[in-house]
Order: structure tokens, then sequence, then C-alpha cells
């Protein structure tokens, strides 16, 4: 037995990438359908599970009883050029604690988390080469690679008994294997997370003949204390590294809660280290303005042109790796551009932020009837009132700050107060005045609470915060709206918050409505296209050797007498038949009707009189036994796409 091992970066000359790269497989366990191509070992070894997948909707669970797994066979065969140059085998898998799991304690959790069976000449199989468990070192599992030089021969770890992957629970991992057999020897490289782990080769003493079949869980182990199962997700094997999955970049610069930046602001981003490149979709909320732009640079952008001045945009990104892959978009991030954003010094002790978890939708976008959480931080209890202005900012994005707010238009602006003395009061302004919100719901008030454009739910106090929860009427404009705080302290200090800003806009038709809409459709159109074959099969199925005699003996016959009037029963009579009963005939062969056949035959003796010039067109028209100018000229334009005129002037 032979065995060398290589950790160094330069053992990757072993994972070439090949021209003309191939997808062998893909399985991304979407749906129950994916448990078809593989085959259990094991009551319940799997399952396709839809809570927190790697990626897309589903993933698939094995448990890790005793003995369970997924086999699948690929049979990979020495001679093929894509064994002997070598294949790549990607996935991801997360392992996922029992209740008992303790990760303080030593143990010996053996269970095997991916290999490949290899099959030799003597088609005897065993495991080259496999993840394995060692076990659970200060709460992350020890992972090493196995090898065998032959069927019986003893295992060896790389590096001997060592791990050389620590993996936490519940957390995703990219595991990367390459895999090549050249001259009785395995190659095999592996990649953990995107970084290159270790490279090997293994000579056999028997004759390896192919890579037989993928085997995921843990083989013909015993119940493993503190591991109840494993998740896979997204499993690919191709003769070219597919590398871990392109991360969405996260745009970091203008920032969420910032609100107004110059017209040619410096765009920054974070993403993995297997990025490429960028692309940057911008567009104003008008759609006016929009860029699209590629950038191969890193971490920071900044655009040629610049932004139009006083103007909302919003900007999306997705990214390339190294691998030839792009990411899905990031959402929209909302940016305002602006030279004189601000004409008042900006206090950062303050703090504005709102709270998107109710929804579960980033970058501040709400829709109608949406409830809000805005939590402002105060940096001293000697706050004693606390304004607040919202409006819509692209309604009046000017310039001058004195008319950028319509101060009383309640459906693009609503500005309020907030006492916190002693008795803490929420007021808004009615009538030139300050009213108490709580006046607001008395009969005979002044305030109109139709004309309110918040749905005012509840205000909680702190000695540092005010945490207002409301949700917005649809009387409100959808737009960027613009949050601007002012504060005033014992003795008269004014102090300004950092503005920020959110979306509002209208709530999108149900995702769930247009895909069972789209479904139903498709059902519906299959079910009539499988009824039309059917009834085409049953139809030919009935055609006999006599009834396709009788369709040629009527096409004479109207090749014949096509100058005659002709009807249903003239037809019937030449082949001894009645007239509906040789019409159904001649459809069912030749999918047409007679007087259908029999315009084509005149019109085509039509185009040939025309042609030679000796007719006229309404000679022409009675020649070919058409008694209506006005019908021969309408049949000929259908057929022909021109008048009789302009085709006998053409030729």
């Amino acid at each position: 037995m032979a065995i060398f091992v290589k950790a160094t970066v330069a053992a990757c000359l072993f994972c070439q990438i090949q021209a003309g790269a191939q997808t062998l497989f893909k399985d991304d366990f979407e749906s129950d359908s994916s448990l078809f191509f593989w085959q259990h070992q094991g009551e319940d070894a799997a399952n396709i599970v839809h809570e927190a997948p790697f990626s897309g909707t589903g993933a698939i669970e094995v448990s890790l009883g005793s003995a369970n797994y997924l086999y699948r066979e690929v049979l990979l065969h020495k001679s093929d050029e894509l064994a002997t140059n070598g294949f790549y085998t990607r996935l991801y898998f997360k392992i996922i604690p029992s209740p008992t799991f303790d990760p303080t304690l030593k143990t010996t959790a053996d269970f095997n988390i991916f290999s490949f069976e290899l099959l030799t000449f003597k088609e005897k199989g065993c495991l080259n080469p496999w993840i394995y468990s060692m076990g659970v070192f200060d709460g992350k599992f020890s992972l090493a690679i196995g090898v065998r030089d032959s069927v019986a021969g003893n295992p060896d770890y790389f590096p001997h008994d060592k791990s050389c992957m620590l993996v936490g629970p519940g957390t995703w991992h990219c595991l990367e294997l390459f895999l090549a057999l050249r001259n009785d020897m395995l190659f095999d490289s592996l990649f953990f997370d995107g970084t290159f782990m270790v490279a090997q080769k293994i000579l056999f003493r028997e004759k390896a003949e192919s890579f037989k079949a993928l085997i995921l869980g843990a083989t013909g182990t015993k119940q493993t204390s503190g591991v109840r199962s494993i998740m896979y997700d997204n499993l690919t094997v191709s003769s070219r590294r597919i590398g871990p999955e392109p991360a969405i970049p996260v745009i970091t610069h203008p920032q969420q809660d910032e609100s107004y930046v110059s017209p040619s602001p410096t765009f920054t981003w974070t993403s993995d280290n297997f990025t490429d490149s960028v692309a940057f979709e911008i567009s104003s909320f008008d759609n006016i303005h929009v860029t699209d732009s590629l950038f191969y640079c890193r971490d920071t952008v900044r655009f040629s042109t610049p932004f139009t001045d006083n103007t909302g945009y919003r900007v999306k990104a997705r990214a390339k790796n190294i691998f030839g892959a792009w990411s899905a978009w990031s959402d929209f991030h909302p940016f305002f551009v602006s030279h004189s954003p601000i004409p008042v010094k900006i206090d950062t002790r303050f703090s504005v932020s709102l709270d998107q978890s109710l929804h579960n939708r980033p970058g501040n976008l709400f829709y109608y009837n949406d409830s809000m959480v805005c939590t402002i931080g105060l940096p001293t209890d000697s706050i004693e009132t606390m304004y607040m202005l919202l409006n819509v900012s692209h309604e009046s994005f000017t310039n001058k700050w004195d008319k950028r707010w319509k101060i009383f238009d309640p459906a693009k602006n609503w500005i309020f107060n907030i006492s916190l003395r002693k008795e803490k009061l929420l007021y808004i302004h009615s009538g030139g005045k300050w009213v108490p919100l709580s006046e607001a719901h008395f009969s005979g008030s002044a305030i109109d609470t139709k004309m309110m454009p918040l749905v005012w739910e509840r205000t909680a106090f702190t000695n540092r915060s005010v945490a207002l929860v409301f949700a917005f009427k649809t009387i409100h404009e959808a737009g960027i709206w613009h949050i601007s705080t002012q504060f005033v302290e014992r003795g008269g200090k004014t102090s300004y918050a950092p503005p920020v800003f959110f979306v509002i806009q209208k709530r999108p038709f149900p995702r769930w409505i247009i895909i069972s809409l789209a479904a139903l459709v498709s059902l519906l159109l299959g079910t009539t296209i499988i009824r039309y074959i059917l009834k085409k099969k049953a139809a030919a199925a009935l055609i006999t050797p006599a009834m396709t005699e009788t369709a040629r003996t009527i096409t004479r016959f109207l090749n014949e007498h096509y100058q005659e009037k002709l009807s249903n029963e003239d037809i019937g009579r030449v082949v001894g038949l009645s007239g509906h009963r040789a019409v159904s005939i001649y459809k069912t062969i030749i999918s047409d009707t007679p007087f259908s056949t029999l315009t084509n035959i005149r019109i085509e003796r039509a185009k040939e009189l025309l042609a030679a010039g000796i007719k006229s067109v309404s000679e022409t028209a009675y020649e070919t036994g058409f008694s209506d100018l006005r019908l021969f000229q309408r049949n000929f334009k259908k057929i022909t796409g021109m008048t009789p005129t302009d085709f006998r002037e053409k030729k």
C-alpha cells in the first residue's frame, strides 16, 4: 500500500477545471419526488423538510438511527473520460443535535456525513473516500476524510487519525470533493466552506473499476449519542468545480437609516471572499432614471455620472463569484439624493429606528395597514418635549427647507409632539393648536378621525426611550416617507436626531393566489390538450380502408367539378352515402371539410387564369365556380393575402 498526503494549495493542481463542463446530476430536495431517486436503508430514514433549508423551499433530513442512510447509484466508469479527468461533488449539510447533546463533553460521536462507494474489478464495494465524524471537542464535531487501499484494508484518516474540519451543530456548511481514477490510483481533494483542506492520492492493491454510488448518512453505525439527524441541500455532481453558492452582497452605504446622500455617492458593500464582481441596478421611485452597471472591483464604487438632485432612488445588487455563478438580487435599498439635505446640526446621541421584525421585510418597506414600531432613543432624561414629523418626501422635495414639508396636509404629512414631563401625553395639531390624541376619540371633538392618516395602537415610555406603534391608512400616498425628529431639553436647548425614512406601497397580490391561478390554468389547458389528443386517437382508431377510399373519391370529384354549384347531397351521391355522412368521413380523414377543399381548388385555378392574363377578374370568378364576385374577392385575399387585381398586376 502507498498513501501520499500533501496538505498544500499546490495540490489543487489535481482539481483542474475541465473544458466542456457538464452537470451529471443535481438535487435540491425541493419536494417529495426527490426521494424516488434514492434507496432508503432503515425505517423512516429520510424525509423532505421545509423548515430552514439552505436555499429554496426544501432540504432532506436523514435520521441517525441504527444503520440509516440514503444510497444513489452514479456508476462513473474508469474508462470514461469524466472519471479519468476527475469530477466534483458539492453539497451543503447541517448536523442537528439531539435534546441530550452536551457541548461541554467530549464524546465519540461516530457517523458518516457523506461517502462514495468504490467498485473493484472483483465487484466488491467499499466506502472510499468518506467524510466521517471522529467525536465532539469544545462543542463542535470533529470531521476527517477516510480512505482505504483495499476492500479489507484498514481505513486511514488525514492526517493520521486527526481532524481536519470542525463543524458547529445547527449551522449549514459547504463540502466539496474532487475525485479521479487514474492508473489504479485514487486522487481526492477536499474543500470545506470554500477553503482547500487536503489533497491525497491512494494506490490500490485491488484495481478499482468505477464509483458505484453516492451515500448520505450514518452507514453501518450504531445509535449516535447527541446527534438526531443530518440535513442536506443543493447536491451537485459536475465535471468542474461548482464552488460555494454565491453570497448576496449586503449594501453598507448608503445605510438604511441614512436619508440623504450627495449626487455622487460612494456605494460600499460586503460579500464573501469568492466574489468576482458585483452588478448594481439603481432606479428612481418614478422609474424615470434607471442605471445598470457591472463592477469588477471590490467593496467600493462610485458612478461616473451624478444622480439627479432632490430625487429618491432605490438600489439593489447581486454578486458573481469566481466560479461563474450569480447570486440572487439583494432587497431594494432606498436612498435620497440632495445637495442641501438638512439645514440644522444633527445630534447623533439621539436615534430613531424602525422595527421590521413584525413583517419580516427588509429595507424599511411597509404596506398599507401594516403596524410600524418606531423607537426613539434618548441620551438623557432631561428631554421635556419631542416633535416628530412624518412626510412623503417625493411630493415636495426641494432645496428650500421651509417649503419641503406640507405641514397641514394629512394625506402627505402628519406632525405630532410628545410631552415627556411627569404626565406623558401625545399631542396632534388641529385647528391651529396642539390637542391631546386621546380627545380625538371623544364625540364632538374638533378632530376628524377619518382624516387622521395613522391608526394609533400604543405608546410605551421608559427613561431613555419612547416606542410608538401605529399603522398607516390607505389615505397616504405611496412613496418614500421621511421622519424628522426634534427634541427640546430643560432650559430650551433644541436637538435634532438623524433623519430616517421608509417606503409605503400597496400590498402586492398574494403570491400563492397567482401560483394557484397559474396552476389551475395549466391544469385546464393540459386537460383540454389531453382530451383533444385522445379524441384524435379514438377517431384514428376507427378509420377503415373504405373511409380512406371515400375521401379520395370525393377529392377527385371536387377537382373535376369545381366550376359547378355543388351541395352536400351532390358529394354524398358520388360515393353512395348521405351528404352528412360523406362530409363526416371526409373531415375525419382530411381534417378539413369538402367545401374548404373546393374553395382552395377554385382559388388555385383562378391564380392560373389571372397569371396568364386571359380573363378579367369577374370572368375568372365565374369561370372558377364563384357566383358572387365579392365572395370571390374575399376568399382570394384570405388565401393569398392580396386582391385578385393586385395579384394579376404583380404577375
